[in-house]
């Protein structure tokens, strides 16, 4: 998911308990790193894991929010100017206004703050005949 606008706003990060500041428009947390893309989708080599890849814009205006979503689709987020790259475990993702308007698998919603996300390695079993 994503948390995207074309205006600054200021969020509070819990990375693996660590507290840090953002000033940006942009904040994506993925299940595993993004490595490349493929039909200006991001992919990633594997699902499993167990790692949140968080890329967080260091984006002020609305042309850096446009190379941010470029590099995105090109599959270059790793080596963007514009990304702060990290892996977590958790994380926790709040803002003063109580709201955050997040994308999760494309569709657009608003979510109360915080939003805390948790990876948990092989949890997920799928069962197939």
């Amino acid at each position: 998911g994503s948390l995207t606008h074309t205006t600054v706003e200021q969020y509070r990060l819990h990375i693996d308990g660590r507290e840090s500041v953002a000033e940006t428009n942009t904040i994506m947390a993925a299940n595993n790193i993004y490595e490349g893309a493929e039909a200006l989708r991001p992919i990633r080599s594997s699902l499993d894991k167990g790692v949140i890849g968080l890329y967080v814009a260091s984006s002020s205006s609305a042309l850096d929010f446009i190379t941010t979503l470029s590099d995105a689709v090109t599959g270059n987020l790793a080596s963007s100017e514009l990304i702060d790259f990290s892996e977590c475990k958790k994380l926790s993702v709040s803002t003063d206004s109580g709201y955050l308007s997040v994308t999760i698998d494309g569709e657009a919603m608003e979510l109360p703050s915080p939003i805390n996300v948790e990876t948990r390695h092989k949890a997920l079993r799928v069962l197939a005949p």
